[in-house]
């Protein structure tokens, strides 16, 4: 689990590293090779997984998504949640929580009980 969790801080330091012009990442090969690919789930209201208005790079089959997403994809499954319920929750292992929009009562409950239950969440707010 703190693998995991230190997995997603170490892709928000890499973005906030590109923003700044400065970040220079490789990818290990050996790494990328695992058996097991962790599997997270993402809440957010960033434009993470889709470009505001670019059009072009839609059409053109450029990859939208956020330099945070595109690392974290390349050794783990990363999708979007936008409804969060427990059928949402049961096939991810991490539940990322990245400037969420406001969540209702019964979202914060599923999140409660999927914790609970042994999920792992982190909270960027």
């Amino acid at each position: 689990m703190r693998l995991r969790i230190a997995t997603v801080i170490a892709a928000f330091v890499l973005l906030a590293a590109s923003a700044c012009g400065q970040g220079n990442h490789t990818s290990n090969e050996a790494e990328a090779k695992s058996a097991r690919r962790p599997s997270y789930g993402v809440v957010t209201s960033l434009p993470l997984f889709w470009g505001e208005g670019r059009f072009g790079d839609a059409v053109g089959g450029r990859d939208q998504r956020a330099p945070f997403v595109q690392i974290l994809s390349q050794n783990s499954d990363v999708r979007p949640i936008d409804a969060i319920d427990a059928s949402a929750l049961e096939n991810i292992e991490t539940l990322i929580l990245a400037q969420p929009r406001r969540l209702a009562p019964h979202e914060l409950v599923a999140i409660d009980d999927w914790v609970r239950a042994g999920g792992s969440a982190v909270v960027f707010a």
